[in-house]
């Protein structure tokens, strides 16, 4: 039988003796998981004609994009402040000198399929969109008409792509011959190139811009809007509720709202994304834990956030994704997982981290929450610069450019609050620990002025869902800002990392976690696979959670596993 988890937080009991035991009991195989996502299978609500002429009447007149016009040179002098801004511009001068990325998408799909690497696509497909990103904001800084015709070449490579979508895709259908994807891509690519048309306007060729925008409508809003009005979801993603769906939805609508003519068509736009979003916000269970780990939290969750601040400015208000109890506890969720300052744990498809999550993000959330934090730099960081699928430009309209405060229609002598008020639960102190009920998750520490900050994290649940690994009973134990018992996170992607054999290989079932091993058997996935919390008992001096994993280890004559 295995101990259960019983932390002590005595100020005069060493952690260092503490490690030590822990360390005794701790399963010595560790590697790297990752799963498939959920799809989703429900019915779409088709936006009414009333919602879409509520809408359309809180939209501005014109198609208005996030960040500012070129000629808007107030706010870019204040963007051209901040460090990311700047690296930009220093970027755009060192892509000036390289030529247009080759981008052979057939030749290359087919090297992604014989080898099961996606990197050989992606890594082009990437350059072509931080080219691009690095480009934008270096003209509208500077304003010199220098970098336009390095716009110029990038815009009409990525409009002569055959696809916008990647090679995920293509496992199973010929979708490297298809243009009409929305994917996590194709929907970037989309509000990356309504964002510089937007942002430069008539500085931009006009033959340019009438190609950006009728590209748009073939490849994303043509296709998407058959799909939200037949009822039935194209793509699974529509009514998912992992990742995918917020990725894509964002995109998909930041694109429409910066380049559609018509305010009728953006405000279909709103609603059928509204209805959407739902679907993901809706699976956080009421601990606002993100199984899909911290990655796929800033991620998904970071733009749930940024397509809720295109919405809340576009609409003064009006539309506003911050309200709400359970969406609070989404956004409390980083801060909740820390383990100790400055390390999480790479619970799910994520990486271990002993440094925090976007700075930007962090920031976002505290100003539409008010969540009073003040450990944050302002200048500290940037939204989406450097992700694998390419810098996302509307990342800087969005957290590069004040954020707008609207007034409380009902008061108004005073500011509207959009996100809702911290709840009672909230304001007990959580200094030592954090217990996801809903999620079986447990995060307990001592932070003891003098004494080493220690802390310990360990999840149970069932395993199966999006992103997670089979994993029950793993836990990741830190000290002084360095993880001594760690879950190594997730792997590197290729075309078998979401197939049927994903968990035959040792990096993708428990062989990689601290678990047990038992009878030279492998805990089982599924969701009859549970760790089950048998027992709990938290005090100011000790904390302990117990588990029963048997339902993991289907072993003839096994009574039980604790």
């Amino acid at each position: 039988m295995l101990p259960a988890v019983n932390i002590i937080k005595d100020p005069a009991f060493s952690p260092f003796f503490l490690c030590r035991l822990l360390l005794a009991s701790a399963y010595p195989f560790f590697g790297l998981i990752v799963s498939t996502a959920v799809r989703g299978t429900a019915s779409l609500p088709v936006p009414t004609q009333t919602q879409i002429d509520q809408i359309a009447a809180w939209l501005p007149e014109k198609p208005t994009g996030v960040g500012a016009s070129i000629n808007d040179r107030r706010a870019w002098e204040n963007a051209a402040r901040q460090p990311a801004f700047q690296w930009q511009v220093k970027e755009a001068a060192r892509f000036a000198r390289e030529p247009v990325p080759e981008l052979k998408t057939d030749e290359l799909f087919a090297q992604v399929l014989k080898t099961g690497r996606r990197d050989i696509y992606e890594i082009p497909f990437r350059q072509r969109t931080t080219r691009l990103v690095a480009f934008a904001v270096a003209e509208c800084v500077r304003d010199d008409g220098a970098w336009l015709p390095f716009i110029e070449a990038e815009v009409q490579a990525i409009l002569a792509e055959k696809t916008w979508g990647v090679s995920t895709q293509i496992d199973e259908h010929p979708y490297g011959g298809y243009e009409g994807i929305v994917d996590l891509a194709s929907s970037a690519r989309a509000w990356n190139l309504a964002t510089v048309d937007y942002w430069l306007g008539n500085k931009l060729r006009p033959e340019t811009r009438q190609a950006i925008r009728a590209s748009l409508q073939r490849r994303i809003f043509a296709n998407y809007a058959a799909s939200v009005r037949s009822g039935k979801p194209v793509w699974w993603w529509m009514t998912g509720n992992t990742n995918w769906n917020p990725v894509c939805t964002s995109g998909v609508l930041g694109a429409a709202l910066a380049s559609l003519d018509s305010r009728q068509e953006r405000a279909f736009f709103v609603q059928a994304a509204l209805n959407s979003l739902t679907f993901y916000s809706d699976a956080f269970p009421d601990d606002g834990y993100c199984a899909e780990g911290i990655d796929y939290w800033a991620y998904g969750f970071g733009c749930y956030l940024t397509v809720a601040e295109t919405l809340y400015q576009a609409t003064h208000g009006n539309v506003n994704l911050y309200a709400g109890p359970n969406t609070r506890k989404m956004a409390l969720f980083l801060p909740r997982l820390e383990i100790i300052p400055g390390v999480y744990p790479a619970f799910g498809d994520a990486r271990p981290r002993t440094s925090g999550m976007p700075p930007s993000l962090m920031l976002l959330i505290n100003r539409r929450w008010y969540m009073g934090w003040t450990h944050l730099n302002p200048l500290g960081g940037d939204m989406f610069r450097g992700h694998p699928l390419g810098d996302r430009l509307f990342g800087f309209g969005v957290y590069g450019f004040p954020w707008p405060d609207y007034v409380d229609r009902a008061r108004p002598a005073r500011k509207m609050a959009a996100g809702s008020p911290a709840s009672p639960e909230e304001a007990r102190v959580e200094d030592q620990r954090f217990f996801f009920r809903d999620a079986s998750v447990l995060i307990t520490r001592s932070l003891t002025p003098g004494r080493p900050a220690f802390g310990l994290a360990i999840k149970g649940g069932k395993n199966g869902g999006p992103h997670s690994h089979i994993d029950n009973g793993s836990y990741v134990v830190a000290m002084n800002g360095v993880p001594l018992i760690a879950d190594p996170g997730m792997e590197q992607y290729t075309t078998k990392t979401f197939g049927p054999d994903r968990f035959k290989s040792m990096m993708m079932n428990s062989w990689g976690h601290s678990v047990p091993w038992v009878g030279k058997t492998l805990q089982k996935g599924g969701a009859d696979s549970e760790g089950k919390i048998i027992e709990t008992r938290f005090t100011d001096s000790r904390d302990i959670l117990k588990l029963d994993l048997t339902s993991g280890y289907p072993i003839p004559g096994m009574v039980r596993l604790t």
